[in-house]
């Protein structure tokens, strides 16, 4: 197991914080919704996953994001 909860201790690349930003203002819709917000935020979900996995060299299910660092 790879542990990366480091939020409280680390301060957020420049990088990070505009993707969080850019996420924040244009994918706020639930993923699980049907409309077209919660798909679009779904796609979102899912590349993120396909990167970090990559990033991992793991298989995309081998992860779980959560939503909270505690």
């Amino acid at each position: 197991m790879i542990y990366l909860d480091n939020a409280a201790s680390t301060e957020p690349a420049p990088e990070v914080l505009d993707a969080v930003r850019a996420a924040a203002a244009e994918l706020y819709a639930n993923p699980a919704s049907a409309h077209a917000g919660g798909a679009a935020a779904a796609r979102a979900l899912e590349k993120a996953r396909a990167d970090v996995a990559a990033a991992l060299d793991v298989g995309p299910a081998e992860l779980v994001f959560t939503s909270g660092g505690t």
